[in-house]
């Protein structure tokens, strides 16, 4: 893997910056909190993404909402470019959608799908997808500055663990305590297989009576065989000596069918006469009733139109008369208040409204005296009118009267034509219809004849047949004896047979749950075996494993630590090795010495020497990784002396590495690197600059 560039944005101090990456040794130069360690925590980041030790809320610059970094490499001379996201909510900074291009293929993905293509890119085992920590990258790749001397003073249980979780042993240790739970798991299978066979031996028993029982009752129903057939035989017989009066039978049952249709027909036609002469009888009373009923009807003649006519007209005068009288006394009475008018005014009047002359006295005594006049000849008119209107209005009352006698006289006389019209049409009504049933019944007895002497012929034709019913009963008994014995012999047979299927059904089940028993113990041997085979030489065999691998590793790993440590510091009294757990031993004048009294350029060599081991050591292990071309150093020369930093350039010569990232503020170093980036921070922002 060879690092390109990469792009942060508002990522720690950063806002926008595109760093680039030469091959080569490179230097990031620049005061403490310049943000030197920023980009490989956000490279590291693009990698893996967030984890407990890397949050969200420690990458995204303050105050801003989103935050990405673009990370551009090649691995195995495939173009990469990784681009991860974060974004702040209410309650923290999470990881955002990102995406991978491999040669220019691009793939939008989550946070988890991201990791698990890098991991698979970089060779990695699969297992770290889930793992929280990428401790094959922090040991092989970038260790940040605060973790450089962690391992060495760790619990040494603690850093076997943790070395073998790196190179891959503690798979191992995990296969024995696995296969401590699986031996768990044979015992405990082995013990219910043991329960399930306690009565195997009982079982067999069974089986043996069962099988005696089925042959028993296989013998009982074979023995019935030469009865059943006996039987059949009879049954045979007796339906052929049957057959012969069936023919017979058929002809006599046809001739009973006939005669009880011919009795239906009788009853049939004997009810209807009877209901016949029922009605006839009715019919004659009501016959009767109607006659005398025409006989006894009183005589109504029919009015005179005439008379009525007259009435009317008379009526019509007298009324219009009425009218006339009526309206004259009213004209009359008019008349008399308009002259009662005439004298009131003029009896006020003393001057002529037209001309305005004086009206003399004696000429308003002389309209008073003519008005009075005339009011005296209409008051006698109006009186000899009124004396006229009772003897008329008499007259058209009695009138009224008579009228309505017409007409009471007309309804009576249309009631009476009607009753007289409709007795007329029931009498011939009746009298048709018992025309009708007189001669209904004339033809009924006629057929009633007919069908007394049909029955006689079949009564004759019938009782030629009576012996031939006697002898089909009697050969119909013997048949129906015969094959009643035939039922009796195959209910018995069949059920010697249900009951041997049953023994059967049961000795096929003993038999299948023997086999299961007998399986189920051959398994226990199987798995008695196994477990003492996993037990007495496979936990063997993987300790025995992991020993000789821990012994390899340990081998080539405390070779490299002498190594690494003797170039670094040219002291014959003060040398280093590893124990068998892995943990650095310091002698110094040829005592053993602990690391704490150690000077702070030594403890840095100590933990360098280490740190270079440990990646040579995991490189070779892990063969398939991708991260072989390139180490990042972090802040590696901490306390060292001006001799120690001129070992430094041998270090970065020994290396052989395509792409070597040293972090540091020593100014010494930087003539020991190809290729310098200045990092400077002003007003809380970091910018990146090429350095000489």
């Amino acid at each position: 893997m060879i690092l390109n560039s990469i792009k942060l944005d508002n990522i720690r101090s950063y806002v926008s910056e595109n760093v680039i990456f030469p091959q080569g040794s490179l230097m990031l130069s620049g005061d403490i909190g310049s943000g030197k360690s920023t980009i490989l925590l956000a490279a590291e980041f693009a990698l893996f993404g967030l984890r407990s030790d890397l949050r969200g809320e420690s990458l995204l610059r303050h105050g801003k909402e989103t935050g990405s970094v673009e990370l551009h490499m090649n691995i195995s001379g495939k173009d990469i470019i990784i681009r991860r996201g974060l974004k702040r909510t209410n309650k923290s900074v999470q990881q955002d959608t990102g995406y991978l291009i491999i040669d220019g293929v691009r793939k939008d993905l989550t946070a988890v799908e991201l990791k698990t293509h890098i991991i698979d890119v970089l060779g990695y085992p699969k297992e770290l997808v889930s793992k929280s920590k990428q401790l094959v990258y922090r040991y092989t790749v970038y260790t940040p500055q605060e973790q450089m001397k962690e391992i060495l003073f760790d619990d040494k249980e603690e850093r076997l663990n943790t070395l073998r979780r790196v190179f891959g042993i503690d798979k191992y240790k995990r296969v024995i305590e696995n296969t401590s739970i699986i031996t768990k798991q044979l015992k405990l299978r082995t013990k219910e297989l043991a329960g399930s066979i306690h009565d195997l031996e009982q079982k067999k028993a069974s089986l043996s009576e069962n099988r005696k029982e089925l042959e028993k009752a296989e013998k009982e129903a074979a023995s019935l065989m030469p009865y059943l057939e006996k039987a059949k035989n009879e049954v045979a017989d007796a339906k052929e000596s049957a057959a012969r009066y069936e023919k017979e039978m058929s002809q006599l049952n046809e001739l009973k069918s006939r005669l009880g249709a011919s009795d239906a027909r009788l009853k049939e036609k004997l009810d209807y006469h009877q209901r016949n002469s029922r009605e006839l009888e009715q019919l004659n009373a009501i016959l009767s009733d109607l006659q005398k009923k025409a006989k006894d009807a009183p005589k109504i003649e029919k009015p005179d139109p005439e008379k009525r006519k007259q009435a009317l007209s008379r009526k019509e005068q007298i009324d219009k008369e009425l009218n006339q009288a009526r309206l004259k006394i009213n004209e009359l009475e008019i008349n008399m208040k308009n002259s009662q008018s005439v004298i009131d005014k003029i009896s006020q009047l003393s001057s002529c409204p037209t001309c305005l002359q004086d009206v003399p006295e004696e000429y308003r005594n002389q309209i008073t005296t003519r008005e009075q006049e005339r009011q005296s000849r209409l008051r006698q008119d109006i009186e000899a009118l009124r004396k006229a209107l009772p003897e008329k209005e008499e007259a058209l009352k009695e009138l009224n009267r008579t009228i309505e006698s017409f007409y009471e006289l007309e309804k009576k006389y249309e009631r009476f034509h009607a009753e007289a019209e409709s007795s007329s049409r029931m009498l011939n009504e009746k009298m048709q219809r018992r025309d009708e049933l007189l001669s209904i019944q004339e033809s009924i007895k006629k057929e009633i004849a007919e069908i007394n002497t049909e029955k006689i012929d079949l009564n004759k034709r019938i009782a030629e047949f009576a012996d031939s019913e006697k002898n089909y009963l009697a050969h119909r008994k013997l048949l129906d004896q015969a094959m009643e014995k035939q039922k009796q012999l195959e209910m018995k047979k069949l059920s010697w047979e249900k009951e041997a299927e049953g023994i059967r059904k049961i000795t096929e089940s003993l038999q299948k749950e023997i086999a299961e028993k007998e399986q189920a113990r051959q398994k226990i041997t199987n798995l008695k075996g196994m477990q003492e085979w996993l037990e007495g030489k496979f936990v063997s065999l993987m300790t025995i494993i992991e020993k000789h691998i821990m012994a390899k590793v340990y081998e080539e790993f405390n070779e490299l630590f002498q190594q690494w440590f003797s170039t670094m510091i040219e002291d014959e009294a003060l040398s280093v090795s590893l124990d068998h757990d892995f943990t650095p031993v310091v002698q110094q004048d040829g005592y053993e010495t602990s690391i704490e009294h150690l000077s702070g350029g030594e403890k840095t060599s100590v933990a360098l020497a280490y740190r270079l081991s440990l990646n040579k050591v995991i490189n070779d292990v892990i063969g398939a990784i991708s991260t072989k071309d390139i180490i990042i150093l972090d802040e590696p020369t901490d306390g060292f002396s001006s001799e120690q930093l001129d070992k430094v350039r041998e270090v970065i010569e020994q290396l052989e590495m395509q792409q070597i990232i040293l972090v540091s503020h020593e100014p010494k170093i930087e003539s020991f690197v190809d290729s310098i980036l200045r990092i400077e921070k002003r007003g809380h922002v970091s910018s990146v600059m090429e350095g000489a």
